[in-house]
């Protein structure tokens, strides 16, 4: 019925203490640690308004500074003289020429994609590094972030793949982005991110798929280690709950006490992955996930038999179709407890190169909790990835080729501090 759908809309905008504004400031405070400027956009599509994060190329940015101190009367009399020099068949061919120009030199474009119940400014410590080689753009979802949250009407989990698959590509098309990207991706991202190179290849240049969620249909033997340890009340009652709702309504039952119960739950862990201080990131985290309707997070449960524990189309079954062209790297936390660590899987499914990076005493958010280490990384597949890496962090393991198991490569691992990193609840 409208009006009661209307009265139980209104009272959950009282309840629950978020808003677009507050989403858009808490973005702001993460992004003002980034370190570069940023620009925001809301990107229309056919479908869907996805919000994206830009982050011009070190290069690009640089040349763009030079302009702008440039005296504004030397621009002008330069302006001037070409007019007086060149007629308008002249400017026309110039102008041809300068475009072509441009498209030859475009900078390579990285697109950058968050898990589950993330969004785009969960990147903000990577654009300064990944900046000085790519042109970034970092999405939020759809049904995620400050991105549109349509009511998810799919009825199987192969349409709901589709729908995220078909909004990427929705977003690439209205961006105007025609030369191959490359992506990085986390966890869900991941998923989402492998699955679109395999329905759209000819737009993507390279895969770095982090912590990948969904490769296998096991999700990190949860199944297994339930039945393994026995059936207590407290898990009886959290697997109860797990399977009937999600963690985001959850958070929005809470209504005003959401944000202390959620930084009293994991806000140290959080201030602690990123150093921002204050309640930056946890503030953030509160208002993308309090935010509208259930609606990227039950898509997310589509995906998966939450009885079971399994995923319903891992997509290791399809790596073999992926084209050779497309090069891969695997990057996974050594303490990864959310994902399985499949890689040896992966590398024997997929035709294409692909290098592995095992980052020692790091959980399932790499990019954040280790992120030099995590950078090291992500830049020697881009730039050095026929040469040896070695790192005391880092377990590596190159490219693999025929009969290659993917463990010869393990360089030897020097002990480092271990971080104080929560697991499962706090990871996903």
């Amino acid at each position: 019925m409208p009006f009661v759908e209307g009265a139980v809309s209104r009272f959950m905008a009282a309840w629950v203490p978020t808003s677009e504004k507050q989403m858009e400031e808490a973005e702001t405070k993460m992004l003002e640690q980034a370190g570069v400027p940023c620009q925001r956009k809301m990107v229309k599509t056919p479908n869907y308004t996805i919000h994206t994060i830009i982050v011009e190329k070190l290069s690009t940015r640089q040349r763009k500074e030079q302009q702008k101190q440039q005296p504004k009367h030397q621009q002008q009399s330069e302006e001037r003289k070409a007019l007086a020099e060149e007629s308008k068949e002249e400017q026309k061919e110039e102008s041809k020429e300068e475009q072509k120009e441009e498209q030859k030199d475009e900078d390579p474009v990285m697109l950058l994609i968050h898990g589950f119940g993330g969004g785009s400014a969960l990147w903000s410590k990577n654009f300064i590094a990944l900046s000085e080689h790519y042109k970034l753009y970092a999405i939020d979802l759809v049904g995620f972030g400050r991105s549109c949250r349509p009511d998810f009407t799919s009825k199987s989990s192969q349409e709901t793949l589709d729908f995220w698959v078909q909004s990427v590509e929705e977003w690439r098309q209205a961006m105007g982005l025609q030369s191959k990207i490359s992506i990085l991706a986390h966890s869900l991202g991941a998923y989402i991110g492998c699955a679109y190179a395999l329905s759209f290849p000819d737009y993507v240049k390279r895969l770095i798929l982090v912590a990948p969620f969904g490769m296998e249909r096991d999700m990190g033997g949860l199944a297994e280690k339930m039945k393994a340890t026995g059936e207590t009340w407290t898990k009886w009652a959290v697997k109860k709950v797990a399977t009937s709702t999600t963690p985001q309504f959850l958070l929005r039952m809470m209504g005003p006490l959401g944000p202390s119960l959620l930084y009293r739950f994991r806000g140290q862990y959080d201030e602690s992955r990123y150093n921002y201080g204050g309640r930056v990131v946890s503030d953030y985290i509160y208002h993308i996930s309090a935010a509208a309707a259930n609606s990227g997070d039950l898509g997310f449960f589509h995906l998966i038999d939450r009885q079971q524990y399994v995923v319903h189309h891992p997509l290791r079954e399809r790596l073999h179709t992926l084209p050779e062209r497309i090069h891969v790297a695997l990057i996974y936390g050594e303490h990864d407890p959310v994902v399985p660590q499949c890689w040896d899987a992966i590398r024997q499914a997929v035709r294409s190169p692909c290098e592995t990076f095992v980052l020692k005493h790091c959980s399932h958010h790499p990019y954040c909790t280790h992120y030099v280490h995590f950078h090291s990384a992500v830049l020697h597949h881009v730039t050095q990835p026929h040469c040896a890496f070695q790192s005391p962090h880092v377990h590596y393991n190159p490219y693999a080729c025929d009969g290659d198991k993917g463990d010869q490569g393990k360089q030897p691992i020097a002990e480092v501090p271990v971080r104080n990193e929560m697991r499962a609840l706090a990871d996903i």
